[in-house]
């Protein structure tokens, strides 16, 4: 199910000629939140999130906004970014405090974001941005296919 509170999904379409034959590419990007954002997640918080790319492309995930709780080793609140389709897959990094991740790409076609929140302190929250350039695809990709929405 799409949250359009929580997806924005913007498309640009760029037909290019090139020896009388035409080419069309994609460019799609969503958008991901914390609860409440851009006010301070309720607490306690956890969401997922599943990213999905078709086959053969990665997900570059950008953070635009990022302020949790800090801890050295963030166990209080946290965004965890993992390199495949569930909270099980490799461990890209975990992210707390001030610090923004920036930008990350993705090894595969899917990545998952956890957001957790303890019950104490709430902060801003993140944002950001994540997209795939699909660039020769010739199947049409739907909103649902590609901006998905997990909460657990």
């Amino acid at each position: 199910m799409v949250d359009s509170r929580q997806i924005t999904l913007q498309r640009r379409l760029q037909v290019r000629e090139k020896n009388s034959d035409f080419r069309i590419c994609f460019l799609f990007v969503c958008a991901i939140s914390s609860p409440g954002y851009p006010n301070n997640y309720p607490s306690p918080s956890r969401c997922t999130w599943l990213l999905e790319a078709p086959v053969g492309h990665t997900i570059i995930l950008t953070f635009t906004y990022f302020e949790m709780e800090e801890h050295s080793q963030c166990t209080w609140d946290s965004v965890t970014v993992f390199n495949g389709a569930s909270p099980g897959s490799p461990v890209i990094g975990q992210y707390c405090g001030h610090n923004s991740p920036g930008t990350i790409q993705s090894g595969s076609n899917k990545l998952v974001v956890l957001f957790l929140d303890d019950h104490t302190v709430s902060r801003g929250g993140f944002t950001a941005t994540w997209s795939m350039d699909s660039s020769g695809i010739k199947k049409y990709i739907s909103l649902s296919t590609f901006c998905r929405h997990f909460t657990y």
